[in-house]
C-alpha cells in the first residue's frame, strides 16, 4: 500500500527485513506468508530474492525521514499477521 513510497534501494532493504520477521517466530515461512510477501514484490516491482542485507545499525542511514520509517513499520506489522496466526 504504502510500498511506492520507498526507493529501490529501500525496497530491497524492506524485503530482507520482511523475510527476517517471517522466519522469527518458528524459523520457517510458511504458504501464507510467502503468498502475501510475493504480492509486496510485485507491488514493489522486485523478485522474490532481490534483498539487500544491511546491518541494522545502519538502517537509520537509509530510512532517514520519519515518514520512511513508519511505512516500514506498518507494512512490517502487516506483513506479521499474514498467516492469521
Amino acid at each position: 500500500m504504502f510500498l511506492s513510497e520507498l526507493n529501490y534501494q529501500q525496497r530491497k532493504i524492506f524485503l530482507n527485513l520482511a523475510k527476517e520477521i517471517l522466519v522469527a517466530d518458528d524459523g520457517v515461512m510458511d504458504y501464507q506468508e510467502e503468498k502475501y510477501l510475493r504480492a509486496l514484490c510485485a507491488e514493489m516491482s522486485l523478485s522474490f530474492h532481490d534483498e539487500l542485507v544491511v546491518k541494522k545499525s545502519e538502517l537509520d542511514n537509509y530510512f532517514d525521514k520519519i515518514e520512511l520509517k513508519k511505512i516500514v513499520l506498518i507494512e512490517l506489522v502487516g506483513l506479521s499477521f499474514s498467516n492469521q496466526k
